[in-house]
């Protein structure tokens, strides 16, 4: 007998159209994850995002978009976990996912109420 088994996170079905809808508004996505690299970056070319980021600690998170407030860019982020939780207080606007850890909705300048990104 064989078995075999994959583990990862499912990416949201409507994620992919978001990703390139924003892209073609002329909109910079950029990708950080505490997740390693491979995950991180089979995520990233799934999406079509070139701008990504793996490994990323919240203080990794924080001084990215403060790097990015430094140079002028308005930054909006989306994220559902604790440790997403201290970059949704720094970015200029902020999304929590409504499955998201309390934490991380109280951070959220924005509850979304279901798991649809679009």
């Amino acid at each position: 007998m064989q078995a075999r088994f994959a583990i990862g996170d499912a990416c949201r079905d409507d994620a992919a159209a978001l990703m390139a809808e924003l892209t073609r508004r002329g909109l910079a996505v950029h990708l950080l994850s505490g997740d390693g690299e491979g995950p991180v970056a089979g995520l990233a070319a799934r999406l079509g995002i070139t701008r990504w980021r793996s490994r990323a600690t919240p203080e990794d998170k924080l001084a990215y978009v403060a790097a990015l407030q430094a140079k002028g860019r308005r930054v909006l982020m989306v994220g559902d976990g604790v440790n997403d939780a201290p970059v949704l207080a720094r970015a200029d606007v902020s999304i929590a996912m409504g499955g998201g850890t309390d934490v991380a909705r109280a951070s959220g300048d924005m509850v979304l109420m279901g798991d649809r990104l679009a």
